[in-house]
């Protein structure tokens, strides 16, 4: 059942896939690439709840031990 599930869903992103590149008007990239771009969507996914600073705008915010957002120095 399980297999038969992800084969399910790897067959609709495909299909999806393909009508937003005709909608589009242009092939964003070979199909056989999907499962491999969305395992690294996943796995910045998950990055995301490590880091500690992101750069916004040109300035680097931190989240502090309180959970507060702190903005840092200006980053050239």
């Amino acid at each position: 059942a399980g297999l038969a599930v992800s084969l399910a869903a790897l067959l609709a992103r495909c299909q999806l896939a393909r009508a937003f590149d005709r909608l589009g008007g242009a092939r964003a990239a070979p199909l056989a690439w999907l499962p491999v771009r969305d395992l690294f969507s996943f796995a910045v996914f998950l990055a995301s709840f490590f880091a500690r600073s992101v750069d916004w705008r040109g300035f680097r915010l931190r989240v502090v031990a309180n959970g507060r957002i702190m903005v840092g120095p200006e980053i050239p």
